[in-house]
């Protein structure tokens, strides 16, 4: 029944080929494979979408340069394609393949990157944190404090951020993860590490206090509490 399905896959009609593409994508059917990855190029959105959730459950190695142009192309335009850009990755690459992500031109592809691997809950998303980008550097960040990811923790909390990166509101934001972090490890380093951000004038002042005050004071003049995530 699945070979009488795959000839569908390239019909005129929009809707018979975004069906037939989630319908073999849910049977895992292997010899549609590359066909599937085709249709990440088509001209329907919809079809683009389920074909890169389909080529996710089918797991096709070779189909990944055309996720990353997906990706790419999309620009963080539409979230639903990067949602479905984002689980093709965690399907059809491999912890390294989606770190080396992290020299790709487009900040869209290496935010997804990002998202693969806090899923996959990898600790190559540490390496993100010396991205160009202020959104890749606060989502790295944001993937490694929540999760958590234990062995990238250390990456965080050594983390000297360049403000001039980010934004107003990414500040703060990305100051809060480094100061988590450091408190979770709770070693001499990270000691001295807080210390040095309270001294550091160059820092929100916020965080410079929560680095004295520590987390859980009722004194600290911060509104959100450690960990949680900015809207």
């Amino acid at each position: 029944s699945l070979a009488a399905l795959r000839p569908l896959l390239a019909d005129a009609e929009v809707e018979v080929r975004a069906q037939a593409t989630k319908v073999l994508g849910d049977a895992r059917d292997v010899a549609a494979g590359v066909v599937i990855t085709t249709l990440l190029g088509d001209a329907s959105p919809r079809v683009r979408h389920l074909a890169a959730i389909a080529i996710g459950k089918i797991r096709v190695p070779a189909a990944v340069p055309a996720l990353v142009k997906l990706l790419a192309d999309n620009a963080d335009k539409d979230a639903v394609l990067r949602h479905s850009g984002v689980m093709g990755l965690i399907g059809c690459a491999d912890a390294r393949t989606i770190a080396a992500l992290k020299s790709h031109a487009s900040p869209a592809v290496r935010v997804a990157a990002v998202v693969a691997l806090r899923r996959l809950e990898r600790p190559e998303v540490s390496q993100f944190l010396a991205d160009a980008d202020g959104r890749v550097i606060l989502e790295a960040a944001r993937a490694i404090s929540e999760i958590p990811i234990a062995q990238a923790l250390p990456a965080l909390a050594a983390l000297q951020p360049d403000f001039g990166k980010l934004t107003a509101d990414q500040r703060p934001a990305l100051a809060r993860r480094i100061l988590s972090a450091n408190y979770r490890l709770g070693d001499a380093a990270s000691a001295t590490r807080l210390a040095g951000i309270a001294a550091n004038a160059n820092i929100p002042d916020a965080a410079r206090a929560e680095a004295l005050l520590g987390p859980g004071r009722e004194e600290r003049p911060l509104g959100p509490s450690l960990g949680r995530r900015e809207k």
